[in-house]
């Protein structure tokens, strides 16, 4: 797995999966947990393949608790213009053509 370009320390994600019930967090004896729809900001960030998952630490959480980073995504304010924020994306340049 690769870490995306948006994963980085400091920005900001909303939690968009319940880690209740996830083994490692609950084996672990994880007693704080991020909670659905709840923005954090990202501590750090690391590619685990001997886990086969990218897992970040988040603002506010012991530094050694992590999550799985697929849980998260990126938080868009509403005053961010979502083409801006999804620019990596977007090309002026590149043309669809349409089969006839």
């Amino acid at each position: 797995m690769s870490v995306p370009s948006w994963a980085v320390a400091g920005a900001a994600v909303v939690c968009v999966r319940s880690f209740e019930n996830a083994r490692t967090v609950y084996d672990q004896g994880y007693r704080e947990m991020p909670v659905i729809n709840r923005t954090y900001r990202l501590a750090w960030v690391g590619d685990y393949p001997d886990l086969g998952a990218v897992c970040c630490g988040l603002d506010g959480f012991p530094s050694d608790h992590g999550f799985d980073l697929n849980g998260f995504r990126p938080a868009i304010s509403q005053s961010d213009d979502l083409a801006a924020h999804f620019n990596q994306h977007l090309s002026a340049n590149r043309k669809t053509e349409v089969p006839a």
